[in-house]
């Protein structure tokens, strides 16, 4: 919910006060890195124990910590280190993650793994 959260901030240029002429777009090309940036803030703020960009290297190889240490620096940016959501907004998040996955539903059933 939380890295949503800050895709959207950052692609819908909620924050733009701080860098106004500087636009994400989600692109074929771009969006892997942007989720990636999303999911290692989201989960360092959401949990308790110390996640280090080190971990992230064994999942994604091609990835190095100076890499992955420019990226959250650029998020941090463009969020302008407001992480934290109100009760508000990660409700209105999660929400509308829950209605996506409604609508999704009746085009892409979900359906047990199987071995075929």
């Amino acid at each position: 919910v939380m890295a949503y959260a800050y895709v959207d901030k950052i692609t819908n240029n909620i924050n733009s006060a701080f860098c106004p002429a500087k636009k994400i777009v989600l692109c074929p090309g771009s969006w892997r890195r942007i989720l990636l940036g999303a999911l290692l803030l989201s989960e360092k703020v959401w949990e308790d124990q110390a996640v280090w960009n080190i971990d992230y290297t064994k999942s994604f190889p091609e990835i190095c910590v100076f890499d992955l240490r420019q990226l959250e620096r650029e998020f941090l940016v463009n969020l302008q280190f407001k992480l934290t959501l109100r009760p508000s907004e990660y409700a209105k998040y999660y929400f509308s993650l829950i209605s996506n996955r409604e609508l999704n539903e009746q085009n892409y059933p979900l359906k047990p793994l199987d071995k075929n």
